[in-house]
């Protein structure tokens, strides 16, 4: 890292240390000039020299031709304040320019080709810049630092920085060893007691025998009186009579065959109706019907229906029809009369007329 003043060759971007800080009465000259294609030249007044992320910034200079400014700002906290861009850019590209910057207790003076250019107020204590940071599209030739006398103050090398490690203490001795006490024996086991012999035990009395059964009397599960029932709240079981057995009822009715007769009304149309819903149709025919089944299960009929004409309209048809025919021969009868009684009289008219 270098330290104000710097002198030719200057590289940029470079950061650079103010000896002592910067301090009232005291400022910054930077000589160089903005390239043909130049787009921005930086300077900032730097708290501290780190760039990722950066420190806080005092004053921030941003030369910028192309919008005919140069802005003014500060950065502080990771944030930047509010701009200023008065005064428009008097730095023009391919030209040599000077800037200085004077500090003083209520802000800084910039001044650009050897006339005040703006001031800035302080937005950060002065006390604590010590760093100036130089990039952009520009070439320097001189960074001096100087009092505003233009006498240059001396050169000071920068701060060391302080260690941030623990200094190494000096080895200390661990304590003797100690023995650990002897093992203290566990005390010794109870001898191991016998076990009682058992006792013997001694063989049950001979049960009485049972009495033999009686026919049609059921007995009890164990002797009355000998021993207790399992359950003490119920009354020992007693001897039971013989259940009566069950009598057989009456035999099932035959089986019936699943024939079904059901007749079927005529007229369907009770009067005051007429028996048909056209005059000019023919009554119904009597038809008889009968269901014939083709399941044999019992209960169920399924099959299907004939019908078969009564015998007594068939000849009552028959009759009919014979007197129709003797109508019509009786009829052919007078109609064949009547033309051989015109033909006859036609005859007689013609003959006296001759």
């Amino acid at each position: 890292m270098a330290t104000l003043p710097l002198h030719p060759p200057i590289h940029i971007p470079t950061l650079a240390f103010i000896p002592g800080g910067f301090r009232t009465g005291y400022m910054i000259r930077i000589k160089g000039t903005l390239r043909h294609s130049g787009q921005r030249i930086s300077i900032d007044l730097q708290c501290g020299p780190v760039l990722n992320p950066l420190d806080d910034i005092a004053l921030h200079l941003s030369v910028r031709p192309q919008e005919f400014a140069i802005v003014r700002n500060h950065y502080e906290k990771q944030r930047w304040g509010v701009e200023e861009r008065s005064g428009g850019c008097p730095i023009r590209r391919g030209q040599a320019y000077e800037i200085l910057i004077l500090a003083e207790s209520s802000g800084y003076k910039i001044a650009i080709n050897g006339t005040h250019f703006c001031d800035f107020r302080h937005r950060i204590p002065l006390n604590r810049v010590q760093y100036l940071n130089i990039g952009g599209d520009t070439d320097v030739s001189l960074i001096g630092y100087e009092t505003d006398t233009g006498k240059p103050v001396p050169y000071q090398p920068p701060p060391q920085p302080q260690p941030t490690y623990q200094p190494i203490q000096p080895y200390q001795p661990q304590p003797p060893y100690q023995p650990h006490p002897p093992h203290q024996p566990h005390p010794p086991h109870a001898p191991h007691q016998p076990r009682p012999p058992v006792m013997p035990i001694a063989p049950c009395a001979p049960s009485a025998p049972s009495p033999p059964p009686v026919p049609g009397i059921i007995a009890a599960p164990y002797p009355i009186g000998e021993s207790k029932p399992i359950y003490p709240n119920l009354p020992p079981p007693t001897s039971m009579p013989m259940p009566t057995p069950i009598q057989p009822g009456p035999p099932p009715p035959p089986y019936t065959p699943p024939y079904i007769h059901r007749p079927i009304e005529t007229n369907p149309y009770p009067p005051p109706y007429s028996s048909s819903p056209y005059p000019n149709q023919q009554p119904p025919i009597k038809i008889e019907a009968q269901t014939y089944a083709t399941n044999a299960t019992p209960g169920y009929v399924t099959g299907y229906t004939t019908y078969s004409p009564a015998p007594v309209y068939i000849q009552e048809k028959k009759k009919n029809n014979h007197t129709a025919l003797k109508v019509a021969a009786a009829v052919g009868g007078v109609g064949l009369g009547a033309y051989a009684l015109s033909r006859a009289f036609q005859s007689s008219s013609s003959s006296d007329s001759d």
